[in-house]
């Protein structure tokens, strides 16, 4: 009985690359000749599997293109490096911050560093919506590509965040507002300015609460669109090693963060408990290292993935 996987991947992929190519790319993914000849008997492609073509598109042809699985598998070891370097950064960043005495030097930096990490951010999950693509899975696709409109839909966010608040401080200290609660210097007009001010503080009061509801809808679409990202990897998983463990990884560290999330929000005596019991700052600490060990093994378990996404579907 042929194998199923070979024969729908040839079914798919027969009218757009020439079978003698695909039949050399099934094989190096670990499929046995067996089953691949299989295969394009039942399809009855024996002819052309056999055949070589004196233009670009034999078998020894080499993928052309750029590998975006494989530069997102090195973006995801990249993460990786950053994350335990800014781990031993951290124990020392109070005598860093003493030898940096200029705030600008801090600002230009963070500002350079914050630039890199959202371009390999947004790299390194287009290496998913490759291996959706190759892998015929929607869900994958969609999914990666919504984490990278989320990522953009935050900088916006963070920016008309940054102006409204650049907004209510000019208006908090322009000279009306200052006037308001100083009516001696301004008797007559003392009313207009209170009312002046009222309808401005209004204003930005509503589209405060408008960016505070913005937020939270972003939020839970984030969320979603995770839970749907893991999902994926877990269903693609007879396609590419380590997708399936790294979903199923996923999953369970953004259901123990929820659930964590809610019982410290639900308890708020839980956080002062931690300011005057050293056990309780213990064993929150401990707690967070261990989500941050399993968002590490997550990290190279999508990383290991890429590669091997990589290997299968953009190596000749």
């Amino acid at each position: 009985m042929a194998n199923q996987i070979v024969l729908n991947y040839l079914k798919n992929y027969s009218g757009k690359y020439p079978p003698a190519q695909l039949r050399q790319k099934i094989i190096s993914s670990g499929y046995s000749e067996n089953d691949v000849d299989e295969a394009i008997a039942i399809l009855g492609l024996n002819e052309q599997a056999k055949s070589v073509s004196s233009t670009n598109f034999g078998i020894s042809t080499p993928h052309k293109g750029v590998k975006w699985m494989k530069i997102a598998g090195v973006v995801g070891f990249v993460f990786l490096v950053f994350s335990l370097v800014s781990i031993v950064i951290s124990f020392f960043a109070a005598s860093l911050l003493t030898n940096l005495t200029s705030l600008t030097l801090i600002v230009v930096i963070s500002g350079i560093l914050s630039v890199v990490m959202f371009v390999l951010f947004i790299l390194y999950y287009y290496g998913f919506v490759k291996m959706g693509k190759y892998t015929e899975s929607k869900l994958l696709r969609f999914s990666a590509m919504s984490i990278i409109i989320s990522a953009f839909a935050i900088i916006v966010l963070v920016i008309v965040s940054i102006v409204f608040l650049y907004s209510f401080i000019s208006s908090a200290f322009s000279p009306s507002s200052i006037a308001l609660f100083n009516p001696v210097s301004s008797p007559i007009s003392g009313n207009a300015v209170a009312a002046t001010s009222s309808a401005a503080t209004s204003g930005l009061g509503t589209l405060g609460w408008i960016l505070f509801l913005v937020f939270l809808l972003l939020m839970l679409f984030i969320l979603v669109v995770n839970i749907l990202f893991f999902v994926s990897l877990i269903l693609v998983g007879k396609k590419v090693k380590f997708t399936k463990i790294a979903g199923f990884l996923g999953l369970i560290l953004i259901a123990v963060s929820i659930v964590s999330f809610i019982f410290i929000a639900s308890n708020p005596l839980i956080m002062i408990s931690m300011l005057v019991s050293s056990a309780a700052r213990v064993g929150y600490i401990v707690f967070q290292v261990i989500l941050y060990i399993l968002g590490l093994a997550v990290l190279l378990l999508e990383s290991l993935a890429l590669f091997d996404a990589s290997k299968k579907f953009e190596s000749a």
